[in-house]
């Protein structure tokens, strides 16, 4: 597959990309579902002035939405 480089951001993807970040979508994730590299969507983003949240920040959220759910199950 050949490596494509020097693509532009169209205003949807832009769009796109700026709710997935408000979003509090990885930057996996919305490599994924713009089709474009990570990097690639961390630098536009951080271009952009809506950074991508840092990896510690979302990995607290999301074990603190777990505890919160084994709390709710009695599991805790």
């Amino acid at each position: 597959m050949a490596h494509v480089t020097n693509r532009t951001w169209m205003p949807a993807q832009i769009d796109e990309l700026r709710q997935l970040v408000e979003a509090g979508a990885s930057p996996v994730k919305a490599a994924a579902r713009l089709k474009r590299s990570t990097t690639s969507v961390q630098i536009k983003a951080k271009d952009l002035g809506y950074p991508f949240a840092d990896k510690r920040v979302l990995k607290r959220r999301r074990l603190m939405r777990e505890a919160e759910v084994r709390r709710k199950l009695g599991l805790a």
